[in-house]
């Protein structure tokens, strides 16, 4: 059904396997012509480039022209409208590897197309590609732009009439077996990528390639690190790269070796930008956060200047702490005299028992299941009064003891095992009166202590590390406050539960103040800053759009706003907004926090939360 190519949309299109074919070229009695009609007004060294793409382009091609889904997919790229008998006549010229019939290719300044990469003029019939997309992109990239011109090219040859939208990368993307499902299906079948260009005074009109459906596709990440490198600037200001993740991943984005001011964005599915980094002139670039499962497309755009980068993409998935087999789903474990048991989850109920262990096992000074390894399974931990001993999981059974400390592990306040310094392993932490100390785990061992506060830390009504939750249940008014005051000394005790109305909200909103910490409010969610104004009434206030929620998060009452943020810019949730104040009709210095649907209907912001929680937006 098409699995190569539709993922998982096997219904919508009742189409049948589209597997590659063998190709042999022995089945030619004389050798295939190389793609030999180039030529370059720029850089003649760029031609040997684009032949050995054309070759693999052309390969691509007749491993097509010989599926059994030709029809099938020339249907789906170019409408159910082309002359059949033309495209009969295409498909055994393709099959043969015959590319004479192919249009010229020639190689241009990129001044002169722009944002694209590559674009088909009709009226002259040749291919034109952007000398600076060839210089710094890959043989793999080159071809994939030249089949999404020939993709326009062939339209042109089999239909009277352009069909709507981008024919020409859905072509791209069926023949190199490419991930499309519907939702991309749908929006290329809307995009216009007509335009004009101009060369030697003329304007010639052309179908082009410079949207986010030309994104380098990265696939799905799982636990890895890889590295792209590129250019941007002058007219390709732009590059994307797309990719998928199927759980809860954590995220780090890094963009180095910048000559001029280059900026990263990540953007969600429909292209709108969840997180940004935009610091001044060369600085490097970072985006770090925690993302739900869904298509992504990250974005290096040139802000002034032009440059070569380094991008560096890390992904780390976020299992639960009880996830023993790294299938990303919680598991129930009992752990008796005689042995510790586990119980599957297949999302919809527990599997019956498997015995992991040959004894019980329990810890003197407690017992835990953490993914201190980091690959992706919770193992099992045990702090002794002689030390801390870990059992890997091997996803079927508990391995034997590890010894991976020489003393006993215990804080006084509490001892908790979670992932604090973002490389994908638990680490072991301890929180005493004098301080919260961190043991970084390495994968094999717990390194020496590391001191990372001055003070004790323990919670009035719990003391909790990490984010474990992911239903849409409202938070509760201590999580809502520790979220709107990261740095606060109150304990959240006294004033702020005074003002805190989570019940009646008569006046659409919540109130809580910080009275005797630092004042600082930050953000609850991330998002763009739509307005920083004032009015009569507010005072001075802030409302930031979260794409995701499709809600508006407006902030009241400040004193003063965080000089760095601009309207417009994008937030993390936890950053600096402004100052706690007494502003507009106020009865004394706190934050008013309302939270409004997108016909301006008000909602609890609890409410609110916790379904940014159950969307994975709250880290």
């Amino acid at each position: 059904m098409l699995n190569n190519c539709f993922e998982g949309q096997q219904s919508l299109f009742g189409l049948g396997s589209f597997l590659p074919p063998p190709h042999n070229n022995q089945l030619f009695s004389n050798p295939v012509p190389q793609w030999d009609i180039i030529s370059t007004s720029t850089d003649p060294n760029l031609i040997p480039l684009v032949q050995e793409a054309g070759n693999l382009v052309r390969e691509q091609l007749m491993d097509f022209a010989i599926s059994p889904d030709y029809d099938q997919i020339t249907g789906l790229a170019f409408g159910e409208n082309y002359d059949p008998q033309k495209a009969n006549s295409l498909k055994q010229d393709l099959a043969q590897g015959n590319l004479s019939l192919l249009p010229e290719v020639q190689v241009i300044s990129s001044n002169i197309l722009g944002n694209a990469n590559g674009a088909y003029a009709s009226e002259i019939d040749t291919i034109f590609l952007s000398d600076e997309f060839i210089r710094y992109h890959n043989t793999q990239e080159v071809a994939g732009v030249l089949l999404e011109e020939i993709g326009h090219f062939i339209d042109n040859k089999i239909n009277s009439i352009d069909p709507e939208g981008d024919e020409g990368d859905i072509f791209s993307r069926l023949v190199q077996y490419h991930g499309l499902d519907s939702a991309d299906f749908a929006l290329l079948s809307q995009e216009d990528d007509t335009a004009t260009i101009v060369i030697d005074g003329q304007t010639i009109f052309v179908e082009k390639n410079d949207t986010l459906a030309t994104a380098t596709n990265l696939g799905t990440l799982g636990n890895a690190s890889s590295s792209q490198t590129g250019w941007v600037g002058g007219s390709v200001p732009n590059d994307y790269y797309r990719f998928q993740i199927n759980r809860l991943t954590k995220m780090n984005l890094d963009l180095v070796n910048l000559q001029s001011d280059v900026d990263l964005k990540l953007l969600d599915y429909n292209g709108n930008t969840i997180y940004s980094s935009n610091k001044a002139g060369t600085s490097n670039e970072n985006i770090a956060t925690q993302i739900a499962s869904g298509t992504y497309y990250i974005h290096v755009k040139a802000y002034s200047g032009s440059s070569n980068y380094k991008l560096t993409i890390t992904s780390v998935p976020v299992n639960p702490n009880t996830d023993v087999t790294g299938d990303g789903k919680a598991d129930a474990i009992g752990s008796n005299d005689n042995g510790v048991y586990i119980r599957r989850s297949d999302s919809t109920k527990f599997l019956p028992n498997e015995k992991w262990t040959e004894i019980g096992y329990i810890g003197q000074n407690g017992t835990w299941f953490a993914d201190v390894t980091g690959d992706g399974k919770a193992d099992a931990i045990g702090s002794n009064n002689d030390g801390v001993y870990i059992r890997r999981s091997d996803g079927t059974k508990f391995l034997p003891n590890e010894k991976w400390t020489e003393i006993g592990y215990r804080g006084t306040y509490g001892t908790f095992f979670a992932d604090v310094t973002g490389d994908g392993k638990a680490d072991a932490i301890g929180s005493n009166n004098d301080g919260v100390y961190i043991r970084r785990s390495n994968g094999t061992k717990f390194l020496p202590n590391e001191k990372w506060t001055e003070i004790g830390y323990i919670g009035t009504q719990g003391t909790f590390i990490g984010d474990i939750r992911s239903d849409s249940k409202p938070l509760k008014r201590e999580e809502y406050l520790t979220r709107l005051y990261l740095n606060s000394s109150s304990g959240f005790g006294g004033a702020s539960a005074s003002r805190f109305y989570e019940d009646d909200l008569s006046h659409g909103a919540i109130d809580s103040t910080d009275g005797q910490g630092d004042l600082k409010v930050y953000s609850l969610v991330g998002g763009q800053i739509k307005i920083i104004g004032k009015d009569q009434y507010g005072g001075n206030y802030m409302d930031v759009w979260n794409p995701i929620l499709q809600r508006t998060f407006r902030y009241i009452h400040f004193d003063s706003f965080n000089p760095n943020l601009k309207v417009n810019s994008y937030i993390a949730q936890g950053d600096w907004l402004g100052i706690e104040g007494n502003t507009g009709k106020s009865y004394g210095r706190h934050t008013h926090v309302e939270s409004r649907l997108t016909n301006g209907t008000k909602e609890n912001p609890l409410i609110t939360l916790g379904i940014a929680r159950s969307k994975s937006l709250l880290v």
